[in-house]
């Protein structure tokens, strides 16, 4: 038994492999095996069916995938684009106005900072 495995992807076309030491690569991508383990990312850039087979010299064997587009409109998102047509708001949304008072809270907490250490130092004189 080796200690690679060999991903291969067939058609090459429209699929690429990838793995943390390989950005990508057409065709076939060779990774380290580890407790028994190997892994590679498959991305195709187009519908179709592609066949990936692992080799490690012992075992051969192979998967077949099937790509297909997703469908278009319709979609449920959120987003201000339209039904579906943006990513979906994830994070919360803060008026300018709490922005101000944020920053201008942090900069009296500064100058109150400031102002202690001033008259601490001049005590101490």
């Amino acid at each position: 038994m080796t200690d690679e495995a060999t991903f291969t992807v067939t058609p090459t076309t429209g699929a690429t492999l990838s793995s943390l030491v390989k950005a990508a690569a057409a065709g076939s991508v060779t990774k380290p095996i580890v407790n028994g383990v190997a892994t590679a990312n498959f991305t195709a850039s187009a519908t179709g069916t592609y066949t990936v087979t692992v080799t490690d010299g012992d075992v051969n064997d192979s998967i077949t995938l099937t790509v297909t587009a997703a469908s278009t409109g319709g979609g449920t998102g959120g987003g201000t684009g339209g039904a579906g047509s943006t990513l979906p708001s994830t994070g919360g949304e803060i008026p300018a106005v709490a922005l101000w008072i944020g920053a201008g809270a942090l900069g009296l907490g500064g100058l109150a900072v400031v102002a202690a250490t001033a008259r601490r130092r001049a005590q101490q004189r």
